[in-house]
This record gives structure tokens, C-alpha cells and sequence, in this order.
């Protein structure tokens, strides 16, 4: 049982008690105004803070001292071939999320990234922003075509799944459970895609890294790929162990 489905449960239970002792009481209708604001925010804040498991498990760290990068986005003609070749300096594993039309695109880097030894992860096959306010059947449909592209070019899509901008609800986590994908979220967030300047972002991840972390980074960033080789080499000095291509077919286990 999730935690969406423990707040239905509480709201029903604290509207039938509402309703049992202060029926017909205009006191009544003011609790049930807070009882319904509560599950509200409850409900919303389930979707803005999806490393709290409210509607599915989301695997934010692992269960070891390594480190996990996983990046998002790509593949990206020029910048994701330089990220995989300073993985391949450091013998770095990384998961990388794929959007379905980027495969498309580049299926060739696609095959470089499983070669290298690399997990690929399904990111939908558009990347809408609003991912989450989409219908049922439009949250199916980015996953399955994503997973469909991957088939189309020899690929077997695997489990791994992380929603785009990574909110959940309700839709999704039907669209995670028919697919059978498990939902893989981040400890440390890099927000690449908000810091542009080279220093704040390698601050950032560099002070924050521990142990157990898994990270998100985006390949078609040109800024992650600038400052990817200086963080892994700091971040190595101060001890952290990233995990490698050998130890990714058991890395969640």
C-alpha cells in the first residue's frame, strides 16, 4: 500500500467521523474543508517531492559505498560520445535515461553506450515537459514508444524507467506497474540544467557527493560535459568509489 493510498484512506475516515458527530453543524463543513485541504496538500506535495514514495517506489541511492551517475536527455550527437569517453578514462559504469526520439536520431551512440557497458533506462519518447498532467493513455503511450524504438534497434528496454522532470501520480504509477519498469530517482541533483557557469556547477556536485549517492547529470549539457572530468578526479581524491561497468547488472540489488 502506498502513501496516496494511506491519505485516501485517512480523508475517508476523517469525513465519516465529520460527518457521525457534527452532522447537520456548520462546524461540519469547516472540517471538512481542513480535512480536504489537508489531502490536498498531502496529494501535491506527493508530486513535487518524488524521492518520498508517495504514489510508487522511486530508488533514490544504493545500497552500497559506490556512487551511481545516471544521465538524462540524450543521446547527444557531440556531447554524449565525450561523456562516455571520459567514463571509459575513470572505468566509470553510468545509467543513462534515453528519450526515445533521441534514439531515433542516434542509434549509433545508442550502441556505444551499451558497448562501453553502460545501462540504458527508458525517459519517454518525447520528454514532455508536462508528463504528468498528461491522460492515462498518453503516459502509456511515451513509455511504450520509447521502449518500441529500443526494440526496433536490436535493444532489449530493460526495467529502468524515470519520468521526465521526475514528478508522479496516480497515471504513472499505473503506466510504471503495466510496464513492469522500476523507477529510478536521484539523491543528488546536479541542476545542470540551471547552472550554466562552469564553477557553481562543479561546486555543487563536488561538495555534496557521498557515498551511496546516485546523481543526476545531463549529457546534451555542454556545461556537464565541460566540468565532468575535474569533478570525477576531485571527487576520487576525496575517496568517493564510483561504480563500474562490471558492478551495473547488480547495482540495485
Amino acid at each position: 500500500m502506498t502513501r496516496h493510498h494511506l491519505n485516501i484512506i485517512g480523508f475517508i475516515i476523517n469525513c465519516t467521523w465529520i460527518s457521525i458527530f457534527f452532522s447537520g453543524t456548520p462546524m461540519m463543513w469547516i472540517l471538512m474543508g481542513i480535512a480536504s485541504l489537508l489531502f490536498l496538500i498531502f496529494l501535491s506535495l506527493g508530486i513535487l517531492l518524488p524521492n518520498r514514495n508517495y504514489f510508487l517506489t522511486n530508488t533514490t541511492r544504493l545500497n552500497s559505498d559506490s556512487v551511481l551517475l545516471t544521465f538524462d536527455d540524450g543521446p547527444h550527437e557531440q556531447l554524449t560520445p565525450q561523456v562516455l569517453e571520459t567514463l571509459r578514462r575513470h572505468n566509470i559504469g553510468a545509467l543513462f535515461f534515453v528519450i526515445g526520439k533521441q534514439a531515433e536520431e542516434h542509434p549509433e551512440i545508442i550502441q556505444q553506450i551499451l558497448e562501453a557497458g553502460h545501462l540504458i533506462g527508458n525517459h519517454t519518447q518525447t520528454h514532455p515537459l508536462m508528463f504528468a498532467a498528461l491522460r492515462q493513455d498518453s503516459v502509456e503511450k511515451e513509455i511504450g514508444l520509447c521502449d518500441n524504438t529500443l526494440i526496433a534497434q536490436g535493444i532489449h528496454p530493460g526495467t529502468y524507467f524515470r519520468p521526465p522532470i521526475g514528478y508522479t501520480n496516480p497515471r504513472i504509477a499505473r503506466a510504471v506497474k503495466k510496464f513492469k519498469k522500476r523507477v529510478i530517482g536521484w539523491s543528488l541533483r546536479s541542476f545542470d540544467s540551471v547552472l550554466k557557469e562552469e564553477p557553481k556547477l562543479l561546486e555543487r556536485v563536488s561538495s555534496r557527493i557521498k557515498p551511496g549517492d546516485i546523481v543526476l547529470f545531463h549529457d546534451n549539457l555542454p556545461q556537464t560535459e565541460a566540468i565532468l572530468e575535474r569533478f570525477i578526479t576531485q571527487a576520487k581524491k576525496n575517496g568517493i568509489k564510483f561504480a563500474q561497468p562490471k558492478d551495473l547488472k547488480t547495482i540495485f540489488r
